[in-house]
């Protein structure tokens, strides 16, 4: 003898929970990885206090963001300039 009994499942409800817990878990690892990575690149971090390893961290990443933004100004300069160009008329034209 079989039984049918009706199940009503929110698949989207439970998909979306799913997703978000995931994001979460892959945000998280790559939080635990990166840090990892900044502690090896400087072999003193590991002797300091927490807020050393901090400090040293923030140099670090502000150091490399920086250079970034350097490199990328230098290969588009000539596009910034234009797209500045373009809202000052714009704005002189209002």
């Amino acid at each position: 003898m079989i039984i049918n009994i009706p199940i009503q499942v929110d698949e989207e409800a439970i998909e979306e929970k799913a997703l978000k817990e995931y994001k979460g878990e892959v945000n998280k690892l790559l939080v635990e990885r990166i840090e990892r990575v900044l502690m090896q690149e400087t072999d003193g971090w590991r002797w300091g206090n927490k807020q050393t390893a901090q400090d040293g961290m923030r140099t670090l990443v502000n150091r490399t963001v920086e250079r970034y933004v350097d490199e990328y100004m230098e290969k588009h300069t000539g596009e910034i300039l234009d797209k500045a160009v373009d809202k000052l008329e714009q704005r002189l034209r209002n």
